[in-house]
Parts: C-alpha cells; sequence; structure tokens
C-alpha cells in the first residue's frame, strides 16, 4: 500500500510538472513571437550597418530562445501523451533540402563540411506522414552534430527499407490503390566532440543533475527526438567513439500510395 501510494505521488507530481512547463511555454511564446514579428518588420527599413549588426543579434536571440521554449513545450506534450502525429501527403526530397539547406549555411561559418550521402532517384518524392515532426527530428539531430563538431565533416546517409504491403480493402486505402509501407532510413556521423551519448541520454532521462552541459544537452535534444520517433513507430540508435566522433541513426515510417494495374 506504502509503494503504491508512493508510486501515485510521483505520477501526480510529474503531471503537475508538466502542466507547468506547458503552462510556462504557453505564457512565453505570447510575447516572444511579438518580438520576433516586430524584429523583422525593421529589417525594410533603411538601417545603417551597426543597426543591422543589432537587429540580426535581436532576431536570432529571439530565434533561439523560442526554439527552446517550443522544445519545452513539445517534452511537456510528450510526457503528458498529448502529441499525435498528423497524417499527410508531402514533398519529402522539398523538405530534406530545405532541413540541409540550413544547416549547410550554419556548418559553413565554421568551416565544417556537411556531406548528403544519398540517391535522390532511389527516394519517393512524395509520401505521407507528419512532415513537422519529421523535419523536427532532423533539424534536433543537425543541430547537435553542427553545435559540437568544430572540424572534419558530418556525413548525413539517407536510404529507404521496404517493409510492406497492405491490400486494397485497408480502412484508409482509396479505391483502385494501395499503400504501400515503408521506412527511410537516416544516419548521421560527425567528428565532433566524443561525448557518451548513450549515458548522456540516461542521465538525462533519470534527472542526474550533475552531468556536463555538453551532455544535458545531448541528452535534452535525444529524447524529444526517441519520444517522437518511437510515436511514428521506427527507433533510434547512438553510439561514440573517442577520437573519432559520434553516430546516430533513426528509422522513420512512411505510407507510398501505389495505382493498381487491372
Amino acid at each position: 500500500m506504502e509503494k503504491e501510494i508512493q508510486i501515485k505521488a510521483i505520477e501526480i507530481a510529474n503531471n503537475a510538472k508538466s502542466q507547468i512547463l506547458a503552462n510556462t511555454s504557453h505564457e512565453l511564446r505570447t510575447p516572444l513571437g511579438a518580438i520576433v514579428g516586430i524584429t523583422s518588420s525593421f529589417e525594410s527599413n533603411n538601417l545603417n550597418a551597426g543597426q543591422r549588426d543589432m537587429l540580426k543579434i535581436i532576431s536570432n536571440a529571439s530565434d533561439i530562445v523560442l526554439s527552446i521554449v517550443n522544445d519545452i513545450l513539445n517534452v511537456a506534450k510528450l510526457e503528458t501523451k498529448k502529441i499525435n502525429l498528423i497524417n499527410r501527403t508531402f514533398d519529402l526530397l522539398e523538405l530534406l533540402e530545405s532541413t540541409i539547406d540550413i544547416f549547410e549555411e550554419k556548418a559553413g561559418t565554421k568551416n565544417i563540411e556537411l556531406i548528403l550521402n544519398c540517391e535522390a532517384d532511389m527516394l519517393p518524392k512524395y509520401v505521407k506522414s507528419d512532415p513537422e515532426r519529421l523535419k523536427q527530428v532532423l533539424s534536433h539531430l543537425l543541430s547537435n552534430s553542427v553545435k559540437f563538431t568544430n572540424e572534419g565533416e558530418i556525413v548525413l546517409t539517407i536510404s529507404m527499407q521496404q517493409r510492406e504491403f497492405i491490400d486494397e480493402t485497408e480502412e484508409n486505402s482509396t479505391y483502385g490503390q494501395m499503400i504501400k509501407k515503408e521506412i527511410v532510413f537516416f544516419e548521421l556521423c560527425d567528428t565532433g566532440i566524443s561525448i557518451d551519448i548513450q549515458r548522456a541520454w540516461e542521465s538525462f532521462s533519470q534527472g542526474d543533475i550533475s552531468i556536463t552541459k555538453e551532455q544535458y544537452d545531448a541528452g535534452f535534444v535525444l529524447s524529444i527526438c526517441k519520444d517522437l520517433i518511437e510515436l511514428n513507430g521506427g527507433e533510434i540508435k547512438a553510439e561514440s567513439q573517442v577520437g573519432k566522433g559520434n553516430k546516430l541513426s533513426f528509422t522513420w515510417n512512411v505510407e507510398l500510395l501505389l495505382s493498381m494495374t487491372h
């Protein structure tokens, strides 16, 4: 009975913490959104070089804070199981290109080479899944790699893995079509600081306050990505080698609609 009471108390405390995080994040997003919006409106004005530099600093700082607030909100939602994936058709190639372009520029400022290793012809153009959550996972992992890599390169490998066919009588399929389920496989290798990713992940999940800031950051990012990937039905693996860098891989389930011939 005493153990059950303790478990219930922990559950209530966790729910309260998640609710506080969610409420605080919502409250912060409104003024931050106003700062971002007003700052962007000044970009079209005639500013001198110094003013333009200050505006850029404010804009970048606001984007960083807003991103952190969104991450906290996502963690709170994931903990309370309030995130659902939105399944819709989107352009996979466009999503990958736009995401990689952002971090290719960031890597370039550190003189790091970001290499994309995939055959575009082997990837489907249109798929059905949750594009926002896929982009969020990929962005988090690329951001982490760029952050912890000071020299060398980052290599992102993307390929397809066939899973199964679903009969055309499935509830979600349309007449004359069948759904083909496939897996997009991502592997991210970098020559960055060798953080024990697995330990950082576990330490963050266990609330270990003794971990370093680098381990905390890595654990925080992986915690969000792991929950979203598993929500999609995929899995993530992480490993690091001292003096060599880090390697992360994850799978993301997608659907393809194929026309049937009669």
